[in-house]
């Protein structure tokens, strides 16, 4: 502006040249000034459109959650998929051996679907017998039978005649009783003729918690109630006092804590069996506990390992971290860990694996076809091309099952088939990405799977490692319906004891074990097993009696 006035008060004098020099100036300012301007405003412009975006799939994926169909599984007709391959070959400079590579790995699948097709179409068209209603176990009490007679009959029975005695129909009552008092004396006695008067009585029955009145059969209940079904202890305290056991929270509390300190040393012998596996299948979930200081919760993580031998689990918490997520904690529960390859999402905490020698990194498949199949919506065209070709690599997996392949004709027939399919995918994701904006949905899904190309496909030469990490997720399922149900845990040992449940629990999820039965008979023996044989009480080693 003070310019412009020099420029104008240099016109009104007259001076010609010197209010040219002004303009100009004046001018040139001005186009620096808009310019700047039009740049922040782009700037600013630019923040709130990607911020719509992410507020727009976040709502998207949350509508998808709650009122779509949460199954990734997209279903191709034949038609469909020969456009498809078809597209790959037109988009992609394939060599004469690439193509004849590529058609070899398409009539190879093809193949196989039109041989499940007629299988599927032939078991269709057996005669399917219908279960009907489920038969009420014989060992279940019976009480004593009703007999239900026609008005009149009662007290007039000399005046009727049974023709029928009717069908018997049972029907399922709740037990009214849901609790039993169990007494116990332990009397003092002398032997008469003993000089010393000695005095003797009965150790303390293995099957309670002395000093308490709690047997090993109620503080199952306790746990499997809220590690196996969801059912948080507060709960679990309300429907007691319904059944007129009232108990307070303090003393269900001290129970917890007194069974977490008796099978502490079980959950230390189960992972050091899980972390001798040669193969692991990790993953984790957020596990908020309480911050006193804050008044408010934090989030922590419970991580789970998983022996891909015999599928048994360990969860583990740590504290390097103020997260316990972080790859120092990884680090520090990996550290007594002798195998040789771990199966992960795309989480960079485990990237630290690939520069050890002798330690092999695996991707989970699926976590690389997910953002694929959410393209799909935004880029149909190259998003199919992408799920078929995971959708074929997945076909492979499922002939090994057919064929009942182990060991290494299990590698050699992935190198033979899967190995081809992969460097096909590749080519052609290389090829697709540079034509696709860097913020699309596509080019993230295309970018991961290139990026982590090598891990994806390191199963291949790994017979024993699967093709995802879907059994490790699997595992980790209760532990996330039981955050919902109880939110948060108090502190990080609570946490810890958490994750010492979860773990034993899940063993005998896996191993089709009663858990209940098994922490009972745990409680009632633990005391009185020697030390060297704790390993006979950990659920892999326990022999239900009662199953």
């Amino acid at each position: 502006f003070d310019m412009f006035m020099q420029a104008f008060i240099a016109l009104g004098d007259k001076d010609s040249s010197k209010s040219q020099e002004l303009l100009q100036k004046y001018q040139l300012a001005a186009k620096e000034a808009h310019g700047s301007l039009t740049d922040e405003i782009k700037d600013k412009l630019a923040k709130v459109e990607a911020k719509s975006k992410s507020k727009t799939e976040q709502i998207a994926s949350l509508v998808r959650m709650i009122f779509t169909q949460k199954r990734e599984r997209v279903v191709f007709s034949k038609e469909e998929r020969d456009t498809i391959y078809d597209k790959v070959m037109a988009s992609v400079e394939f060599t004469d051996e690439e193509k004849k590579r590529y058609q070899e790995c398409r009539e190879f699948c093809e193949e196989y679907r039109k041989r499940k097709a007629i299988k599927k179409l032939l078991n269709s068209q057996k005669e399917q017998k219908g279960h009907g209603r489920n038969p009420i176990p014989e060992d279940m009490p019976r009480l004593e039978e009703k007999v239900l007679w026609p008005e009149g009959y009662i007290g007039h029975e000399d005046e009727y005649v049974i023709v029928y005695q009717g069908k018997v129909q049972e029907f399922i009552v709740p037990a009214k009783v849901r609790y039993f008092v169990q007494p116990y004396r332990r009397p003092v006695v002398r032997h008469k003729d003993d000089p010393m008067q000695k005095l003797l009585q009965s150790p303390c029955d293995e099957d309670v918690f002395w000093k308490s009145y709690a047997s090993a059969e109620l503080l199952a209940q306790l746990e499997c109630n809220k590690y196996v079904l969801h059912q948080p202890f507060n709960r679990q305290i309300k429907k007691m006092k319904q059944d007129g056991l009232i108990l307070a929270p303090s003393t269900v509390d001290d129970w917890h804590q007194g069974v977490c300190d008796k099978i502490e040393l079980l959950y230390n012998l189960q992972m050091d069996r899980v972390m001798s596996s040669l193969l692991l299948g990790a993953d984790g979930s957020p596990f908020p506990i309480l911050d006193c200081e804050k008044h408010k919760t934090v989030n922590h993580y419970l991580i789970q390992y998983r022996s891909v031998a015999t599928g048994i689990p360990i969860f583990m918490v740590n504290t390097k971290n103020k997260h316990g997520r972080g790859t120092a904690d990884i680090m520090d529960n990996l550290k007594d860990w002798k195998g040789v390859a771990l199966m992960c999402d795309g989480y960079s905490g485990y990237d630290w694996l690939k520069k050890i020698n002798g330690r092999i990194l695996c991707r989970c498949v699926v976590h690389a076809r997910r953002p694929m199949e959410r393209a799909l919506k935004e880029n149909p065209n190259l998003a199919k091309i992408g799920i078929l070709f995971y959708q074929n690599i997945n076909l492979i997996e499922e002939m090994i099952k057919e064929k009942k392949l182990e060991g290494e004709e299990k590698a050699q027939f992935r190198k033979d088939h899967a190995e081809p399919l992969w460097e096909d995918f590749k080519l052609w994701a290389a090829s697709a990405i540079l034509d696709v904006p860097k913020d699309s949905n596509i080019y993230q899904a295309l970018n991961y799977m290139l990026r982590n190309y090598t891990e994806l496909t390191n199963y291949i030469d790994i017979p024993d490692m699967p093709l995802d990490n879907n059994d490790t997720e699997r595992l980790i399922r209760d532990m996330v319906m039981g955050k919902k149900a109880y939110l948060f845990c108090r502190d990080l040992d609570a946490c810890k004891r958490a994750a010492m449940m979860y773990s034993l629990f899940g063993a005998c999820k896996v191993l089709d074990k009663n858990p209940e039965r098994w922490l009972c008979y745990v409680l009632k023996h633990i005391d009185s097993t020697p030390e060297d044989k704790y390993y006979t009480l950990l659920p892999e080693f326990w022999e239900d009696e009662e199953q």
